[in-house]
C-alpha cells in the first residue's frame, strides 16, 4: 500500500465480501508479508498460506457475508491502521436472517522498499457481537449474563464500602468485619476466638493471675505469671 488510510477499506471488503478465488488469493498475497500474525477471538495464524485458508474458509462458510469499514485511523509513527468494522454473516445452514457484529481490527504494517504490508492482523470483538457473528439467537441469553455480572458488581461494591472498604486491596481487613457486620445488621455476632495483640495478652494475664516468684537452678529469683490457659511466662 502506497496510501494505508486511503487503501484499507477496499482491501478489506475484498477480503470479506469477493467471491472470487482468485481475487481473493491475489489480495492475500499482494498486501500481507509470508510471515504475517493473524490473532482472531477463535482462531491464530502465523503465516500468509494459514491465513489464506482462513479467509476461503470464511467464505465458504458465507458466501453472502457484507462487511463495511465505519472508521479508520491510521498513526505514521507506530505505522498501524485501527479500523472499525461492520459485518453480516450469514453461515450456509444457519435459517436466521444475519445479525451485524461490529469489530475493531488492528493492523500493524512493515515498510518494505517504500511500500506498506500487513505484518499483523488482530480482531476484537464485545462478547455479544461475537455471539450475534456466530449465533445470533443466543445475543439475549449472553445479554443477561452480563446484566447479572454487572448486578453482582454493585451489590458486592455496595457490601464492602457497607464494611469501610473502598480501596487499598487488604488494608482496613482487621476493621472491616465489624463494618461489615453492622452494615447487615450483625453487630451482637461476637468472634468466637477473637484475637488480641500479644502485649495486650500478656498485660491481660499479669493483672488477672497471681504471680509467684520462683528460683531456677540457683539463678536469681524471676517472678512468674500463670496465665489462664496454664502457661507459666517468667517476667
Amino acid at each position: 500500500m502506497e496510501n494505508p488510510k486511503q487503501e484499507i477499506p477496499s482491501i478489506i471488503t475484498t477480503l470479506t465480501s469477493t467471491t472470487s478465488t482468485t481475487e481473493l488469493s491475489d489480495t492475500v498475497t499482494r498486501y500481507f508479508t509470508q510471515d504475517v500474525k493473524f490473532i482472531h477471538p477463535i482462531c491464530l495464524a502465523n503465516s500468509r498460506a494459514e491465513i489464506l485458508g482462513i479467509y476461503q474458509w470464511y467464505r465458504i462458510m458465507s458466501p453472502a457475508t457484507k462487511s463495511k469499514v465505519l472508521s479508520v485511523m491510521y498513526d505514521p509513527d507506530l505505522n498501524v491502521l485501527v479500523v472499525e468494522i461492520v459485518q453480516w454473516f450469514r453461515a450456509r445452514i444457519r435459517p436466521f436472517a444475519p445479525a451485524p457484529a461490529r469489530l475493531i481490527t488492528r493492523l500493524t504494517l512493515r515498510k518494505i522498499e517504500g511500500l506498506h504490508y500487513i505484518y499483523c492482523q488482530e480482531d476484537f470483538y464485545h462478547t455479544t457481537d461475537l455471539v450475534a457473528l456466530i449465533a445470533p439467537y443466543l445475543v439475549l441469553f449472553v445479554w443477561l449474563i452480563l446484566k447479572i455480572a454487572s448486578l453482582l458488581s454493585n451489590l458486592s461494591a455496595w457490601l464492602f464500602k457497607k464494611a469501610g472498604i473502598t480501596g487499598g486491596g487488604l488494608e482496613g481487613g482487621d476493621i472491616a468485619l465489624t463494618g461489615l457486620k453492622e452494615g447487615l445488621g450483625l453487630s451482637r455476632v461476637q468472634l468466637e476466638h477473637p484475637i488480641i495483640p500479644r502485649t495486650q495478652a500478656h498485660s491481660k494475664s499479669q493483672k488477672d493471675y497471681p504471680t509467684s516468684v520462683m528460683a531456677v537452678d540457683g539463678e536469681p529469683p524471676q517472678a512468674i505469671t500463670r496465665t489462664k490457659a496454664g502457661t507459666l511466662v517468667s517476667e
